[in-house]
């Protein structure tokens, strides 16, 4: 999974974000100038935002304009659907989420004094004194992990209703296809 993709939640989350996935979700082609003018967004967040999105595969770049000096890039979009847009993104978030619970001590000992934390192996090493005060280390469950599961509920809210969009959606396509 590609490191970009870390905290690609905030980026649905931001406004300025969603407002230019869902103004690119259903153009085949568009430039940076062009969001510019129609969103009123800093080019430095557009184009970092692309980046991300060519990186996964979602946009890429088509050419680059020059008009007397000023630069303008011309972009493609792979994916002209925004609920398909953003229920990849989504499933990319959880599954990176996923890896991140996977990676994450369940547990860990914390100095009530000094307020660091050491997993299990640190811990043991040091007999479960703390190395900075030598504070005797109190064994906690690890809130991360708590808070990513919780993460990950909320997007698979937000999935499932963009999986029923998509899924009502393609039956009325076949629907008007039997036609």
């Amino acid at each position: 999974m590609s490191k970009n993709l870390i905290g690609i939640m905030s980026y649905l989350l931001n406004e300025n974000y969603l407002k230019i996935l869902e103004y690119i979700a259903d153009k085949k082609e568009f430039t940076e100038k062009e969001i510019k003018r129609q969103l009123k967004i800093k080019e430095e967040e557009i184009r970092k935002l692309l980046y991300i999105l060519e990186e996964n595969n979602i946009v890429y770049p088509i050419s680059i304009i020059n008009n007397n000096g000023k630069f303008d890039f011309r972009w493609g979009n792979r994916i002209q659907d925004k609920e398909k847009l953003f229920s990849l993104l989504i499933n990319k978030e959880i599954n990176r989420i996923n890896e991140e619970i996977k990676n994450t001590p369940k547990t860990l000992y914390y100095c009530n004094e000094c307020g660091s934390a050491y997993n299990f192996d640190e811990a043991y090493e040091n007999d479960f004194i703390c190395k900075e005060c030598g504070s005797l280390l109190t064994e906690k469950e690890n809130f991360r992990i708590i808070e990513l599961e919780n993460i990950i509920h909320n997007l698979q809210i937000l999935l499932d209703k963009y999986s029923s969009k998509v899924a009502k959606k393609e039956k009325a396509s076949r629907a008007k296809g039997k036609k």
